[in-house]
């Protein structure tokens, strides 16, 4: 099966990389993975910082159907390097740990990652700086860390009026 790319904007304001696996994607039509639930939380995150489906590109790391997740993370690396390369994006939006950790080249645990903005560690995207936050599934199992995720999109948010007055 080829491998299923991102969905969004051809030149996005923010590029999201989500750590969750598109084996439901293909099967339900989900964007991010897990549920409708999940989708809704996520676009409502975005509309808090004014960005749309005609500003954002979403994709994921692992971009096959296989089992193990991290086998398909990292043998679905060379695609997801084609975005970087094809999107250039300067602002990444690392949406759970396994995307912060490979997009930052750290193996620090989410928490310590979240909250600042850390370089792409991927030659494709030289440029671009990293945010990373929870994921909209873990936000719906952990409700008190929204907080949490509404802070890093405000940072998020700066860094774009920031490339804006570029």
């Amino acid at each position: 099966m080829p491998p299923v790319s991102g969905t969004g904007s051809a030149s996005p304001k923010l590029m999201v990389v989500s750590s969750r696996s598109f084996q439901e994607k293909l099967e339900r039509g989900l964007l991010l993975g897990s549920g409708e639930a999940e989708d809704e939380l996520f676009w409502k995150m975005m509309a808090a910082i004014g960005l749309n489906r005609e500003t954002v590109y979403v994709t994921n790391l692992a971009k096959c159907v296989q089992q193990d997740i991290p086998a398909a993370e990292r043998s679905c690396l060379f695609w997801l390097e084609q975005e970087l390369r094809q999107l250039q994006p300067r602002l990444i939006c690392a949406m759970g740990e396994a995307a912060a950790q490979l997009l930052i080249g750290k193996t620090a645990p989410l928490i310590r990652l979240r909250g600042t903005l850390h370089p792409c560690r991927l030659p494709a995207a030289p440029q671009a700086q990293v945010l990373a936050t929870y994921h909209p599934h873990f936000l719906l199992q952990q409700p008190a860390l929204k907080q949490a995720a509404w802070a890093d999109l405000q940072k998020a948010q700066q860094r774009l009026a920031d490339l804006h007055a570029d």
